[in-house]
């Protein structure tokens, strides 16, 4: 199983899907965290439904700070969304060769007192 994490600090551009989905394919990524995305609604999940991924869960931006985005495709393993936040998603893998496990995907804001409560 492949995870990995981007701070991608913005997914508007096409160059952004582009580089997601080339990243996806060549590593055969099977869970991707994008945090600082600054995208909401709408137009995140068609961002999403592009990068080719068969599940996705997002916490929203706030104006143009924030967003954490988690995709996955359910390759021998489970992933159950636990809890989320403003700067985080907890999530747990279920693989079906092991043990379940606990991975906190975190983007701390930049605001020092927003960051301090996290």
């Amino acid at each position: 199983m492949i995870i990995s994490s981007w701070n991608c600090q913005g997914a508007v551009s096409p160059n952004f899907r582009r580089a997601v989905n080339e990243y996806r394919r060549l590593y055969k990524i099977d869970v991707i965290a994008l945090l600082e995305t600054r995208v909401s609604g709408s137009q995140a999940d068609k961002i999403c439904k592009d990068l080719g991924f068969e599940h996705w869960l997002r916490v929203e931006a706030f104006g143009f700070s924030g967003g954490i985005w988690v995709c996955w495709n359910n390759n021998g393993f489970e992933l159950e969304v636990l809890n989320t936040h403003p700067q985080f998603i907890n999530c747990k893998i279920k693989p079906t060769w092991g043990s379940p496990w606990i991975v906190s995907f975190v983007y701390g804001s930049p605001n020092t007192g927003l960051r301090r409560l996290l």
